[in-house]
């Protein structure tokens, strides 16, 4: 819980940029294939990783360009608050299907079931705003994640938006 909630950060830029190692990477509006290719990579690594983009519909659009682009994972998830625009009916809504599956029940027992038997997903993104951070359940959910050592097994990518 504490890794993903001091990643959270607000971005002055209102352009694309991805944290490495060394500092960020800028993108212009449109990406360049150089750009894809770099961002493929960090996509097929497995780890935790963030972004920072202007707006949800940007931060959605590059997920959904890279992805189709790369045809590589099976079972996508996105762990998000933000109902609007709609995500891709082919991406797994996580914390949908965690609150379907707790039901009323929001243990840490539950949720770590929960994970343990029906998370099967290959590639997750994770929109990082407020009121997701905020969310007692994430927060246990997320405390789960790093319990089990998912980014050691998948690439994870936490986006921060402006707006």
């Amino acid at each position: 819980m504490k890794r993903i909630c001091c990643l959270y950060a607000e971005n002055q830029r209102n352009v694309p940029c991805i944290d490495y190692k060394n500092g960020i990477r800028q993108f212009s509006s449109h990406l360049m294939p150089d750009d894809i290719l770099y961002l493929q990579k960090i996509f097929l690594t497995k780890g935790f990783h963030r972004i920072y983009v202007p707006t949800v519909c940007d931060g959605r659009s590059i997920m959904y360009k890279l992805l189709r682009s790369m045809q590589f994972f099976n079972d996508i998830a996105c762990l998000t608050c933000i109902t609007k625009p709609a995500i891709s009916l082919d991406v797994c809504d996580l914390l949908g299907d965690l609150r379907t599956y707790c039901k009323e029940d929001t243990s840490i027992n539950t949720i770590e079931e929960f994970f343990l038997d029906v998370f099967f997903t290959d590639f997750m993104w994770i929109e990082l705003n407020e009121a997701l951070l905020n969310d007692p359940m994430v927060q246990q959910a997320i405390y789960i994640m790093h319990a089990i050592e998912i980014a050691h097994r998948i690439p994870v990518i936490a986006i921060s938006y402006n707006n």
